[in-house]
């Protein structure tokens, strides 16, 4: 549980900022600091929180050595553009699974797939990070 003292960290930081906004709205620091900077901060923490519990997991997964490896075909594959980023997702078919595994993967993967080409595909089964993928002379591995 490594992020939990940055979580603290952050979470007190966001209060000093508060603070200071509210004690001395007028002063040099209190006017540089946004109106709604502490809800804006705090709207951050989910997200880190979120993207903390799915490395645990992965790492969980990597350290039982738990690894699945499937025949699949790609059904569908998504470009997501938010304001801040775009993500890349494809939908993978397995036979006996319904609704279809969902991964992110990096643009190069994403672009290079066509949809419903037969692909191997290794992922962990928790955080669901694809661990290498195989496609028609295509190879995908994210650390070597």
């Amino acid at each position: 549980m490594r992020f939990l003292p940055l979580l603290l960290v952050i979470s007190l930081v966001i209060i000093a900022l508060m603070a200071l906004k509210r004690v001395a709205p007028d002063s040099f620091l209190g006017a540089l600091i946004p109106e709604h900077l502490g809800l804006s901060l705090l709207c951050l923490i989910p997200v880190y929180v979120y993207a903390a519990v799915l490395r645990i997991h992965l790492v969980r997964d990597l350290a039982r050595g738990v690894k699945i490896v499937r025949e699949a075909v790609l059904e569908n594959k998504k470009k997501i553009d938010s304001d801040d980023s775009t993500s890349f997702r494809i939908f993978v078919t397995v036979s006996g699974s319904s609704p279809p595994l969902t991964f992110q993967v990096p643009e190069e993967v994403h672009d290079s797939l066509v949809k419903g080409q037969a692909i191997r595909i290794s992922y962990a089964p928790r955080s669901m990070v694809v661990l290498e993928l195989q496609s028609n002379g295509y190879h995908y591995l994210p650390v070597e």
